[in-house]
């Protein structure tokens, strides 16, 4: 349900209705045998939207992480590049140090 939708069922008849039971239910009045049928499809329809809320949130929040651990995976992988790069020209920088000069001193 969208939240628009949802937005028009809180508006509903169906739903005001089911609020005045809830409250007898809550103060604890007994429903008929017709009222409670309406109240117990009102929380079905309720618990159904809930679940396909909380699915489709879980949904999003899955190709989140997906998406966040293949970007980690970039990452890793460029900084891998680059500790190696950094390594390649220490050891180049390291060898050039000990190499004698043309006066023969270093």
């Amino acid at each position: 349900m969208t939240e628009a939708e949802h937005r028009a069922f809180l508006d509903s008849t169906e739903y005001r209705d089911w609020a005045t039971l809830h409250r007898r239910v809550a103060a604890g009045e007994s429903l008929t045998a017709e009222e409670q049928a309406r109240y117990d499809a009102v929380i079905n329809r309720m618990d159904a939207d809930e679940g396909q809320q909380f699915a489709t949130a879980a949904s999003r929040t899955r190709a989140h992480v997906e998406a966040l651990e293949a970007e980690n995976q970039r990452l890793r992988a460029q900084y891998e590049d680059l500790y190696r790069q950094v390594t390649a020209l220490e050891e180049r920088f390291e060898q050039r140090g000990k190499e004698p000069t043309a006066s023969g001193t270093r």
